[in-house]
């Protein structure tokens, strides 16, 4: 038995959790039981103050090889996440983001991994059945495959972190030193986009329309799907950045930083450098005289959009 285990691709399945003690159990159980696959979780607690810690330690007693978990300061899901980029060690031939409140299919990461064999790509995107927090189903996450295009991403990502799983080769572009984004981009921007854009932008992502994962929406998520497009959830957006400057200029910051990282890559997309000096007035009347083309995929009115652009807060 531990000959054939020692043949499954070695995946690392990167966690960053804050109070999750309701969910983490089921979620850890359900990477575990990953079959066709040789599965460790490293796992960073972002400073929780419920039993998550208590809990993860005791899996770690149970399952001492195969569960890895470092604490510290509070820094928000996107750092956090980024941070596990950053120190997991390199040895792995695959990496795959979780969530801690979301329950795996078995087959997730053979799925992932079969498909980016197939495809010779480097970063898999997948789709997501969205449940309440007793597992009730309330629908597919994305009815229509989103665009995953540098514009789509920068412009209104609709890929999620959960399902991503990469190759070893696209480890290494996420956390050379030379290429990592300003860490600032985490306040306006999840570590989902940055992975997504880094993916888009070298032509090496698929998107998996099928669903292979369960994704719990309940009171306690940071990021989450249900009302995605609601009044109340925009709303919030809106509230937020209008309260804290940093979490301002989304789409221009992720735009200045895949420039930055990957000059070379970038240069046919004339639609990144509109965005990331946004502040320019000639680049302002070619946003404003492409909002047809924004809306296809923003979700800004005219007027809304207009100001954005001329506020220089798009």
């Amino acid at each position: 038995m531990n000959q054939q285990i020692e043949q499954y691709p070695k995946v690392a399945v990167l966690m960053s959790t804050y109070n999750g003690e309701k969910y983490i159990h089921a979620q850890l159980d359900s990477i575990l039981a990953q079959k066709g696959v040789d599965v460790s979780i490293f796992i960073r607690d972002d400073h929780s103050s419920d039993l998550t810690v208590k809990i993860i330690d005791e899996y770690i007693i149970r399952f001492p090889k195969k569960l890895h978990i470092y604490t510290g300061s509070n820094m928000g899901a996107g750092r956090s996440f980024m941070n596990l980029v950053y120190t997991v060690p390199d040895m792995f031939e695959y990496y795959a983001y979780s969530d801690q409140d979301d329950i795996w299919f078995d087959d997730k990461l053979k799925v992932a991994i079969t498909t980016l064999k197939k495809s010779n790509m480097d970063l898999y995107m997948g789709n997501l059945i969205c449940v309440d927090k007793n597992l009730n189903e309330i629908g597919l996450r994305n009815i229509i495959s989103p665009d995953i295009s540098p514009y789509g991403i920068m412009v209104n990502n609709e890929t999620n972190g959960c399902t991503m799983v990469f190759t070893n080769t696209f480890y290494r572009m996420l956390s050379d030193k030379s290429k990592r984004p300003n860490d600032d981009l985490f306040n306006a921007r999840y570590h989902d986009s940055w992975t997504a854009m880094v993916g888009a932008v070298n032509g090496k992502v698929i998107y998996d329309h099928e669903s292979h994962i369960l994704y719990r929406q309940h009171e306690g998520n940071t990021v989450g799907a249900t009302n995605y497009n609601g009044f109340c959830r925009r709303f919030k957006v809106k509230l937020n950045k209008f309260t804290d400057i940093s979490k301002r200029n989304g789409r221009s910051k992720i735009a200045i930083e895949i420039i930055k990282a990957y000059p070379n890559e970038t240069e046919k997309f004339d639609y990144l450098y509109e965005y990331a000096y946004s502040h320019k007035f000639s680049n302002k009347l070619k946003l404003i005289k492409n909002y047809k083309e924004y809306k296809k995929h923003g979700k800004q009115n005219f007027v809304e959009y207009v100001l954005y652009v001329i506020l220089g807060l798009i």
